[in-house]
């Protein structure tokens, strides 16, 4: 708990942390009252439970009180508070704007002993926006707080982007040893989507035709002695370029687009457009199922 003088200006909090029924007042580290009750925080943290049922010390000159009420001081800010609390009304859930700010909520209840609020807060992690715009950073603050299941999927979501995803503060708080692992998690995805982008193409490369004209590529598909015409050595080479820095369904369909007039002879032509396209659908498919395979490996 933090120390602030009792001639400090403050500040009501807003609804719902002004009811005139409450019977404690939480005062944070930027001078803002919050007026709850001792039973919520009595129910949901050992920590204000054990303070709660200590007896009542004689009010001294160092007590803090309001309008009759015993005013904690904690350390920290009314922004964490108003998440904090929020969980331990039955109003709904609060909602972040930041992800710094659920780290620093998170981080809060696990100081007090929250269980069912940090249990929340993981549900909620699992399931909010930062997933999809910050696999990296929610990574990070799963590894940091030990929470398996939105570390799993976060990494996963990691594959959409490149290794080198926008940096975020959140990194700061996560181990050099969660980070390498990530970094190797990316690693075998790649190389396990290649091997399947090779396995399907040695499977589904066009066969020699008397009618066909195309050239001929020089030197054969990767990790095997068959030569492809040279149009779609191009094709897999670019599909295998793009799994390298990204690899998701997207990037695929990228290639497939960008390859849209393919230097075919007149023969192949319309034909490669139907490789092109039975290709990528089952190419997506072979992907999701290797990729699946792979597990991220989690410490804590």
């Amino acid at each position: 708990m933090a120390t602030i003088s009792s001639n400090a200006t403050v500040t009501d909090a807003p609804k719902p942390f002004d009811s005139p029924k409450a019977d404690i007042i939480l005062r944070s580290s930027d001078g803002i009252d919050f007026r709850f009750f001792k039973v919520l925080l009595s129910l949901s943290s050992p920590l204000f439970s054990s303070m709660f049922d200590l007896p009542s010390a004689k009010a001294d000159h160092d007590d803090l009180r309001r309008d009759g009420l015993p005013v904690l001081v904690v350390q920290e800010d009314s922004h964490v508070l108003t998440g904090l609390l929020g969980f331990l009304r039955p109003c709904g859930a609060p909602q972040f704007d930041t992800l710094e700010l659920f780290s620093r909520v998170f981080q809060t209840a696990d100081k007090y002993g929250m269980e069912d609020v940090m249990g929340a807060l993981e549900s909620m992690l699992m399931a909010s926006k930062f997933m999809e715009s910050e696999p990296g950073a929610v990574y990070a603050v799963a590894c940091t707080y030990k929470l398996e299941k939105p570390a799993r999927a976060a990494a996963k979501l990691t594959l959409r982007q490149s290794m080198l995803f926008p940096f975020s503060s959140m990194l700061e708080s996560a181990s050099a040893a969660s980070l390498y692992r990530l970094i190797i998690y990316h690693q075998a995805c790649v190389e396990s989507a290649l091997q399947a982008l090779r396995t399907l193409a040695l499977r589904n490369h066009p066969t020699p035709s008397r009618s066909c004209t195309c050239l001929w590529a020089t030197s054969p598909l990767k990790g095997s002695e068959v030569l492809v015409k040279q149009w779609f050595w191009d094709y897999v080479q670019a599909i295998s370029n793009d799994i390298t820095r990204v690899l998701c369904g997207e990037a695929i369909h990228c290639v497939a687009s960008r390859l849209s007039d393919v230097k075919a002879c007149s023969y192949c032509r319309e034909a490669a457009m139907m490789v092109f396209s039975r290709f990528v659908e089952n190419l997506q498919d072979e992907v999701d199922v290797a990729v699946s395979q792979i597990k991220i490996e989690i410490k804590f």
